[in-house]
């Protein structure tokens, strides 16, 4: 994201610490605050979407927020779907 000119957000729902492996590492990065962590017992999608909005951002997800899709039309245009190839993020700009 950076060598858009853009500055990457990284947001985690509160149990992804139960479906991980390595929950210090987890902790370490919420600590440093590289990683964002939605507060526990709050909607994360609701939570992202609303960061997203305020900052006019993009969202780098697979999840299409059907739920909220009526609510925030503007999340289908600035939703980005990913997948890891060796390692590495690859952005999948989908075509209007």
């Amino acid at each position: 994201m950076e060598e858009r000119g853009q500055e990457a957000v990284i947001i985690v729902d509160a149990s992804l610490k139960y479906d991980i492996d390595d929950q210090e590492q987890l902790e370490k990065l919420i600590k440093a605050q590289e990683v964002r962590q939605v507060p526990a017992g709050t909607d994360a999608d609701y939570f992202i979407i609303q960061f997203a909005q305020e900052l006019d951002a993009l969202v780098v997800t697979n999840d299409r927020y059907r739920d909220y899709a009526e609510q925030y039309p503007w999340i289908t245009e600035r939703r980005l779907p990913y997948m890891i190839v060796k390692g590495e993020v690859v952005l999948y700009e989908e075509q209007q």
